[in-house]
């Protein structure tokens, strides 16, 4: 089931990346939370959220963190990692923003995620705890990822459980979503 456009223009856009510019802190990458990003819920609220970076990740620029300056030919999404503890059937979660950091009573209910596929490609996630299973494209297939989709999931985020129940309940859909972008275009009018 997809959403409205107009839901996924507010639910889906990352609004900002405020990356903090504290140099200190740059050179050495041991103090993530100073990156920041702000996602947007279905509802308009903008939420500011810590960013993990990955810290075996390497910068081809000193002064910044891997995910702004990668290694030339590097994955979509270098410079954040993946949570090994997700990995089913080939497919593993990496995470861009902290699924832990609590924005609400209940725990995380938003984040920014990415999922890898079996053969080490890549689709970014954006993920809301809702009411109802939703799911939208906000960036089609192409050369550098296999898309960005957003979901909206059960259960907010206060423990690894928690983030592997999300992703299995989305993940038969991630892996259509894998496999779609892998067909081949078909002609219109063709058999």
């Amino acid at each position: 089931m997809q959403a409205r456009p107009e839901v996924i223009l507010l639910a889906c856009a990352m609004i900002a990346l405020s990356c903090g510019d504290n140099r200190e802190s740059q050179g050495a990458m041991n103090l993530p939370s100073n990156w920041t990003t702000t996602l947007t819920r279905a509802t308009g609220t903008e939420v500011s959220k810590r960013m993990i970076l990955d810290s075996m990740a390497h910068s081809i620029n000193p002064a910044k963190p891997a995910f702004m300056a990668p290694p030339p030919g590097e994955k979509a999404y270098y410079g954040f990692p993946l949570v090994k503890e997700t990995s089913t059937d080939g497919f593993t979660m990496g995470v861009v923003t902290d699924y832990l950091e609590m924005d609400s009573p209940e725990g995380c209910t938003i984040g920014d995620a990415f999922v890898e596929g079996p053969d080490g490609t890549r689709a970014g996630i954006i993920w809301e705890v809702g009411q109802n299973r939703l799911f939208s494209t906000v960036i089609e297939p192409d050369k550098h990822r296999w898309g960005v989709y957003h979901f909206f999931v059960p259960r907010a985020v206060k423990s690894l459980e928690d983030f592997q129940h999300n992703f299995l309940v989305i993940l038969p859909r991630i892996k259509q979503l894998y496999q779609q972008a892998r067909q081949p275009e078909t002609q219109e009018g063709a058999p």
